[in-house]
């Protein structure tokens, strides 16, 4: 009998579970050779493996349902969804000492997105099937005040649960991820839609600039 594993349990009682071990049936180096992702990115290191398969799978958006019928009874999109990363994600795209072993390398607990409003719910409804098309190690979900938050942002945020790493036991450990839509507004806004033609210049990430400007939100007044 093959176990299962309880990821959440929703306040309605509905009971969010996977069957243990997680699998993958993706060609990650097919993939990242096709995307041109860099061969110093760690794709061992589970966060930015899925963080590639996700991207892979929003540029074939409008292939999908031919290629993974049992996963997507139709077209996800007419055209590719420039899905692009900020954050940890995309400092590790971009410099090779933030992989693996290197002196710039942190842990990062998910992946953060970025997307054309327009292509927004798109994108959210691709992240709930990933795992009928790739494997329960891609598996996202939505949970009642998830839908509720996604309703509140009228399509500017979307927040999803996912699997973001497993524990030595094999457990796998959830954790939340929002898709932003045109901008980043955390401590500033910042508009990147020009970035999303760039997707393939910059890495599939917002790019050098637009990054440095998201990590100044990080510094705080001093007290005078």
């Amino acid at each position: 009998m093959s176990k299962k594993a309880t990821l959440y349990e929703d306040v309605d009682g509905t009971t969010f579970e996977v069957g243990l071990p997680l699998t993958s049936n993706v060609d990650l180096e097919g993939i990242t050779k096709e995307l041109g992702v860099p061969t110093y990115v760690d794709m061992g290191y589970f966060p930015m493996k899925c963080a590639a398969v996700s991207i892979w799978a929003a540029l074939n958006a409008s292939q999908l349902h031919e290629r993974y019928p049992e996963a997507f009874e139709k077209r996800v999109s007419k055209k590719p969804i420039p899905v692009l990363l900020f954050g940890g994600g995309a400092v590790k795209m971009h410099c090779e000492h933030a992989n693996g072993t290197g002196v710039l390398s942190r842990a990062i607990k998910d992946t953060d997105f970025i997307v054309p409003k327009k292509h927004g719910l798109d994108f959210y409804r691709l992240l709930l099937s990933m795992d009928k098309a790739f494997g329960t190690r891609y598996k996202s979900f939505s949970t009642k005040s998830d839908r509720l938050f996604n309703a509140l942002r009228h399509g500017d945020r979307y927040r999803v649960r996912t699997i973001e790493g497993s524990t030595d036991e094999g457990v796998p450990v959830v954790g939340v991820m929002d898709v932003l839509c045109d901008h980043i507004n955390l401590r500033h806004n910042i508009e990147i839609k020009d970035a999303f033609k760039k997707y393939r210049e910059n890495l599939y990430t917002i790019g050098l600039e637009y990054l440095i400007l998201t990590k100044v939100q990080f510094i705080t007044d001093f007290p005078k």
